[in-house]
Parts: structure tokens; C-alpha cells; sequence
């Protein structure tokens, strides 16, 4: 474990992680600690968010664009991103609030009737919604840098939308370096 990590947490005392700063979910969840935690991430990271990086990898060069999206709701598991998709922006959720809704309800609908998913330039005057504008959210690999958009809400008392762009090679503690270790041990 890293320097400094508390090692005598009970379940009650785990949080989620914002990806950005340690812990990191490579080490701690609101589920697991320690080697449970770590076969839990290598589950995850080879089935579900390796082979997401490695497909927009396939999308991105001359002609091409992908981007890339990180739902880091609490408690987001594979398709725990579709409730919000599916809700009424109007109805009252305790996980997500209106804008939330709104907002990544637009990032779907602009992928689909444009192929681009970013919320245009009005987005960068709309507060926790910003980070997904056109201007910030660049297409993965552009000028070389690996843009994610993580998708969250505070965890303030009712939540509010919180996106962000993050280096997405860097996140988790540096999960696109494991990436390309899952990728060139599994291709030998």
C-alpha cells in the first residue's frame, strides 16, 4: 500500500475516490480493500475501461475522433450511466440534479445527430456543465493529450453537477499506463 494509506479502516469509513487524488480505487472502494481491491480494478480495468481506451485509440487520427466520457458517480458500476440517460430531467433524483440530466441527455443526443458529443460553446457559461463545452473537451488524442470527461456531482447536501476534463492516461493513479500493459501482455 502507499505511504501514508490508513490500513485500519472499517467499510463504513471507505469512500469513493475521485480518480484525480490518492486513494485511488486501485486500492480502496466503497467495497473492497487490498488484494480484493486490486483483483476487483484488474476485473474491471481489462473487461470494461481498458478496452474503452484501446476503441478510442481505433477512433482517433486523420479523418477520425473519439472521445472519451468516465461516469464517476458513486457507486457506478457498467450501465449504472443509463438511469440518468433515461430520466426525466424534470424529476427530482437524490443522485443527480436537473442539469446533470439535461446535460448528459445533450452529450448523447449531439453524438448522435452530430457524431460529436460536446455541448457546444454555450456550455462554457453553464457552470458544473463547462468542462464538456467544445472549446475544453477535446477528441482523445488531439495535440497529444488524452482528454476524459469525468462526468460527477459534489457530494454536497442536495448533489450539483461537477464535470471535469481530466488526463485521462494519468486517472486512477495512472491507468493509462496499465492499459498499454493488459494490451501488450494480452496481444503476445
Amino acid at each position: 500500500m502507499p505511504t501514508g494509506f490508513p490500513t485500519n479502516l472499517t467499510a463504513a469509513q471507505r469512500f469513493d475516490t475521485d480518480g484525480l487524488h490518492p486513494p485511488f480505487a486501485t486500492t480502496m472502494s466503497a467495497y473492497a480493500s487490498g488484494w480484493q481491491q486490486a483483483a476487483n480494478n484488474l476485473y474491471a480495468e481489462t473487461t470494461f475501461v481498458c478496452p474503452a481506451y484501446w476503441l478510442a485509440d481505433a477512433y482517433r487520427g486523420p479523418g477520425k475522433k473519439g472521445w472519451r466520457y468516465q461516469f464517476s458517480i458513486p457507486n457506478a458500476f457498467h450501465g449504472s450511466d443509463l438511469t440518468p440517460l433515461q430520466m426525466d430531467s424534470g424529476v427530482a433524483a437524490e443522485r443527480y440534479d436537473g442539469d446533470f440530466r439535461r446535460g448528459f441527455q445533450n452529450l448523447w443526443a449531439q453524438f448522435i445527430l452530430d457524431g460529436v458529443p460536446t455541448l457546444g460553446p454555450a456550455a462554457a457559461n453553464m457552470g458544473g456543465l463547462a468542462a464538456a463545452a467544445e472549446a475544453t473537451w477535446k477528441p482523445w488524442g488531439e495535440g497529444g493529450k488524452f482528454d476524459m470527461l469525468s462526468v460527477n456531482v459534489t457530494d454536497a447536501k442536495p448533489v450539483k453537477t461537477d464535470w471535469s476534463v481530466v488526463d485521462a492516461m494519468k486517472f486512477e493513479g495512472g491507468r493509462g499506463e496499465r492499459c498499454k500493459l493488459w494490451a501488450e501482455i494480452g496481444f503476445r
